[in-house]
């Protein structure tokens, strides 16, 4: 759901205390200097900008946060957008066979991990589902599934 009023994307239900994640405080600490932004990747000016992670609306679910949906079209373009730039990046999804060749084709190393979801429309059987994360701009043999827990090279 969009708040009408802040236009950002907000869980169901009111809330009078906010659960803190475990391990806030160090990400806190970590990006106190970082710039995030919310928006049209089209917009983003990104001069000075060393590292850059990615997180469109994922492909083949709900994803019509602004009122006007975001295509498969729309994914090729965020991909080829990233593709034209060079600082190092990630970018997440959903882990689908034709965005990870799309992915590959324009320079990504794919990897897939599972996640838990946390939130779900029938609020039941909440199961762990497939994400790609595409790295890019990190040199060559990287070894990133001893970076980040739990993933593993997709083979596309």
């Amino acid at each position: 759901t969009c708040d009408q009023e802040t236009g950002f994307n907000v869980p169901f239900g009111q809330y009078e205390e906010l659960a803190t994640p475990s391990g806030f405080t160090q990400f806190q600490e970590v990006t106190k200097d970082w710039t995030f932004t919310n928006g049209s990747f089209l917009d983003l000016n990104l001069k000075g900008v060393d590292f850059l992670l990615a997180d469109p609306p994922y492909a083949g679910t709900f994803a019509n946060y602004s009122g006007r949906g975001f295509t498969f079209k729309h994914q090729i373009q965020v991909a080829d957008w990233l593709a034209d730039h060079s600082m190092p990046m990630i970018a997440c999804n959903s882990l689908n066979l034709e965005l990870a060749k799309l992915y590959k084709a324009r320079g990504f190393s794919i990897y897939r991990t599972d996640v838990k979801r946390s939130i779900s429309r029938n609020g039941k059987g909440l199961q762990a589902a497939p994400e790609m994360i595409a790295f890019k701009g990190f040199g060559k043999n990287r070894k990133f599934s001893q970076l980040v827990e739990k993933i593993e090279r997709c083979r596309v």
